[in-house]
């Protein structure tokens, strides 16, 4: 059994080490196309995205403090006998969180790559993606201790690009692009306001990882004291450098005469700056190391997860096999790259960000299922809040998923319309397609193995059936 080791410290930074870092450099650009480049309502957009996941982790932090264990929902479900949700959890989380997670830290790192050996062909920019993940997949299954060491390195490193986009704003920036705002500009912002849905479902990608201490409960002194401090600390922390980082971009220059779905339109903002192409060149440098250090950790924590899952027979048991040397889940880091690679082949990186953002939503509203069964259902239960407390934090949590889903579907129209290419809109669906046929499988499954087994029953029977002759 893992010994409670880790204190409020090292548990707090566990969750903004897991929340700082790439996300928002994806996204940022995201919110910004559909804020209309106002920088009132990208301000509003992410200190929003922040609001509403504080209901969520302070439910889940209940849940968590009432069973400190290793494994989150998924036990949570295990737990409450939830074996049809069980599965379907482990579907979305494999097919879709996990895959879409590893695939658009990989295509914003090959955009990066291939932007400065002046590389123009997607299909070429989308094999180093996956040279990429081989590279990385290697050294997972072939080395252990440099694995974990290297964890701390990159968390370290990724704080670099952050720290240099906040000075060249202290030293560049202007407030200009918020003294442009004029009164139609302001009025025109105000009626489309309902683009801060997508905007703010775009946070969303940025701001998930703070529930990360969940994954590590079971492994947290004073569960019930640490779990909730380090979920509020970090949250404060994360959003109040998520807000510095967004005013830095905006006051060093938002407009819309570049490409904000691209991972590489903050190049252009720094050129207009004039600043010198060493200085712009390391920060690109940077900025791949960081963005490695995130599909070097996502490689670590995702392939335990599936490999917990295959333990538990949600999925091929085959992919619980280990490297003997190192216990390296080698099956389980081979499925990840052949599920990412299909999204990085199939799709656009701000489809492939939607994606995880339906996907996470769908995970949350199964996590509030069972959230509240283990609260009126279980005598071991810890309330950490009254009734009414607990039912208005509910309530907020659902409110906030209608609003992402309904952003995320938003923002997927909206990428169609603006593209002319309905295949977008066809291609979402059909993703979501496979993220709901989860939970029919499992049925179908399960009747298919009572038939195997009925079939081997009877074998059996038959051939323990003495001939006419004996």
């Amino acid at each position: 059994m893992l010994k409670r080791k880790y204190g409020l410290l090292t548990t707090t930074m566990v969750a903004i080490s897991a929340t700082l870092g790439s996300s928002i450099l994806i996204s940022f650009g995201q919110v910004a196309f559909y804020a209309k480049f106002n920088p009132i309502l990208m301000l509003l957009a992410w200190g929003l995205g922040g609001l509403l996941i504080i209901p969520s982790l302070l439910i889940f932090a209940e849940t968590t403090v009432s069973y400190p264990e290793n494994g989150t929902t998924y036990n949570w479900l295990k737990k409450a006998n939830y074996k049809a949700f069980a599965f379907w959890f482990g579907w979305i989380l494999v097919l879709i969180v996990s895959a879409t997670a590893i695939a658009s830290i990989t295509i914003a790192s090959s955009e990066l790559i291939a932007s400065l050996f002046n590389i123009t062909n997607p299909w070429i920019t989308k094999a180093i993606g996956i040279s990429l993940m081989l590279v990385t997949a290697l050294f997972h299954i072939f080395t252990k201790k440099l694995v974990i060491a290297s964890q701390t390195v990159f968390t370290i490193l990724k704080f670099v690009p952050i720290i240099f986009i906040i000075v060249i704003a202290i030293i560049y920036g202007s407030f200009n692009n918020f003294h442009n705002q004029d009164g139609d500009t302001l009025k025109q912002a105000y009626l489309t306001s309902y683009l801060l849905l997508p905007a703010i479902a775009m946070t969303m990608f940025a701001y998930s990882g703070i529930e990360s201490v969940t994954y590590i409960a079971g492994e947290v002194k004073e569960p019930k004291k640490n779990i909730i401090w380090a979920k509020i600390l970090a949250t404060i922390i994360v959003v109040s450098v998520y807000l510095i980082l967004a005013l830095s971009f905006i006051i060093i220059n938002v407009s819309n005469d570049r490409d904000w779905l691209s991972t590489t339109f903050w190049q252009e903002a720094f050129a207009k700056l004039k600043l010198p192409s060493g200085l712009i060149l390391s920060f690109n440098i940077f900025l791949i190391i960081m963005f490695y250090g995130s599909l070097n950790a996502f490689f670590l924590y995702h392939s335990r997860m599936v490999h917990k899952l295959a333990q538990e027979k949600d999925l091929a048991p085959i992919f619980a096999k280990v490297k003997k040397d190192n216990d390296s889940p080698y099956l389980a880091i081979i499925l990840l790259i052949v599920l990412a690679s299909v999204y990085i082949l199939w799709d656009q990186l701000y489809s492939i960000v939607t994606y995880f953002i339906i996907a996470t939503t769908i995970l949350q509203f199964i996590s509030i299922i069972v959230a509240c069964q283990l609260r009126y259902k279980r005598k071991d239960y810890q309330r950490l809040f009254n009734n009414v407390i607990f039912w208005i934090l509910l309530f907020a949590v659902i409110l906030a998923d209608i609003v992402l889903l309904t952003g995320a579907i938003i923002s997927v129209y909206l990428s169609a319309v603006n593209s002319n290419d309905w295949w977008i809109l066809w291609k979402c669906f059909i993703v979501c397609g496979v993220l709901l046929a989860g939970y029919p499988i499992y049925y179908l499954r399960s009747y298919c193995q009572k038939l195997w087994f009925k079939h081997k029953l009877q074998k059996k029977s038959k051939d323990d059936k003495p001939s006419v002759g004996d």
